[in-house]
């Protein structure tokens, strides 16, 4: 493996540790670029995607409804200026939650998370997981019925005949 790719799996398992385990939200200065663009935020708007402030402040939201929150880095691979990492979070809801109170709930989700890395920092992320499955866990949404419903029989067509003429 390439040393780039072995520094850059280093630097974003740092991240996990330090930032979203420990709470170091202050090294998100130093391992992100000013201008780093997270695609997940930018449902807030572009500006709420772009730089360490927004992320910390959604790592922050995140560590205060879940005070045990700890998310552990399952498999990780490094090519080039990217850093693919699928991650696990797990924690108890002791507090609210954008919108959602407090459930005292343990929540299990999986994601996938992107980086790419320029000039030894994180330059750009994009990150998906299971938010549906974690609102379910959470008791905000419905669980799905996993049993496949039975369709209703299709009604026969109707042939129709002509009488000869």
């Amino acid at each position: 493996m390439p040393t780039n790719a072995t520094s850059h799996q280093l630097l974003c398992h740092f991240m996990v540790e330090k930032v979203f385990n420990e709470g170091e939200l202050d090294l998100l200065d130093l391992l992100m670029a000013p201008d780093a663009i997270n695609h997940e935020l930018e449902i807030f708007g572009p500006t709420a995607a772009r730089g360490p402030e927004a992320v910390r402040q959604f790592i922050r939201v995140f560590r205060t409804a879940f005070p045990d929150l700890r998310v552990t880095v399952i498999d990780q691979i490094g090519d080039g200026d990217r850093v693919v990492t699928r991650w696990r979070m797990e924690g108890t809801q002791k507090n609210r939650l954008m919108g959602i109170e407090a459930t005292n709930r343990p929540i299990n989700v999986e994601g996938i998370r992107i980086d790419r890395i320029a000039n030894g920092r994180i330059a750009e992320t994009w990150n998906r997981w299971d938010t549906l499955e974690m609102l379910r866990q959470l008791g905000a949404t419905p669980a799905l019925d996993r049993r496949p419903a039975a369709a209703a029989p299709m009604a026969s067509p109707v042939v129709r005949t002509t009488a000869a003429a």
